[in-house]
């Protein structure tokens, strides 16, 4: 079947893009225009670590069943991931741009403490701390986390502090930060059933979490896939490939419609090194967002389509909104 690529500008990249269907001719853009743009003064760039050389890899295999040897937030977040999207898969610039929009979006005076959940390897943590804002990070991944205070340790103030914890088990007291930002397709993961012994973290309980830990007047910012579109691009491309000089990343979708779930299969390759991984995740329309924030007592003030500084209700396709806690 004929994949469609995607490529635009490096400075207006969109969510499909960002889903893994990044193609080599992309990537160069981006470093063309690293070196003709810069970020916003206050979220300065970072630079790209280095890379392996280039092996041939096999094409991803179907998992047996449902059932995998090891959780996959270990498997799927291991090495691969870290080295593909901490050099090459994020430019400095767009991250500085993303930052950006989180404090702008959610109109945070300076100084405010926002938790970043799950902050991954940090890279909004550093332009936050830079921009003077005070950040936490949560991950579940020690190596991120490490990770994410090498990349910080070079903000005035220091390393950002950090945690590893649970989404749904958040180890902070009630209203504690003024903003909480849940970034690039980090929610639903979590099934909808708390389980017959009702004690399972379910997607809710995430964002009763978030609810809790959010001050009086606090904001949540939200960024995950838009269900129609991503379903109308896995329908037209079940198996997706992007590639490098030196890396590969080969995928294979599913979508379930009465779970509302995508599923996912992929092949990471960096150098002669590879893994196979996967996850599953449940997908929202925008009414269906809306009302589980209702349901944990936030309510939704803002939409917009992209993450991004230039973001409107319309031209993008993603599902980022906002949300106060009264």
């Amino acid at each position: 079947m004929r994949q469609r690529h995607l490529v635009k500008p490096a400075s207006r990249l969109t969510f499909l893009q960002m889903w893994r269907c990044i193609i080599h001719a992309a990537l160069d853009m981006r470093q063309n225009a690293k070196n003709s743009c810069s970020a916003p003064k206050r979220f300065a760039q970072g630079k790209p670590l280095g890379r392996q050389e280039s092996q041939p890899v096999s094409e991803p295999k179907p998992f047996p069943g449902s059932q995998r040897e090891k959780p996959w937030q270990i498997t799927y977040f291991g090495p691969h991931y870290l080295a593909l999207y901490s050099t090459v898969l994020f430019s400095p610039m767009e991250t500085g741009w993303e930052a950006e929009f989180v404090a702008t979006a959610l109109r945070l005076k300076a100084g405010a403490r926002i938790l970043d959940v799950p902050c991954g390897f940090g890279r909004h943590l550093r332009r936050l701390a830079l921009a003077g804002y005070r950040p936490f990070g949560v991950d579940l991944q020690l190596a991120y986390l490490q990770f994410s205070q090498r990349l910080t340790c070079q903000s005035d103030s220091g390393p950002v502090p950090v945690a590893a914890a649970d989404m749904g088990r958040l180890p902070f007291p009630s209203e504690t930060f003024d903003a909480v930002a849940n970034l690039f397709n980090s929610f639903g993961y979590f099934p909808d059933d708390p389980g017959p012994d009702g004690d399972q973290t379910t997607n809710s309980k995430v964002l009763a979490e978030f609810a809790r830990v959010l001050k009086r007047g606090g904001r949540l910012l939200i960024d995950i896939a838009n269900r129609d579109d991503l379903v109308e691009v896995i329908t037209q491309s079940p198996e997706t490939r992007c590639a490098g000089e030196d890396w590969e990343i080969r995928e294979k979708w599913r979508y379930d419609p009465e779970t509302k779930r995508v599923y996912n299969q992929t092949l990471f390759r960096v150098g002669d090194s590879s893994s196979r991984c996967g996850y599953d995740m449940r997908l929202y329309t925008r009414q269906e967002l809306e009302a589980e924030l209702r349901a944990v007592g936030l309510e939704p003030w803002r939409f917009w389509s992209q993450l991004h500084r230039d973001a409107d209700e319309t031209s993008g396709d993603r599902l980022t909104m906002a949300a106060r806690k009264p």
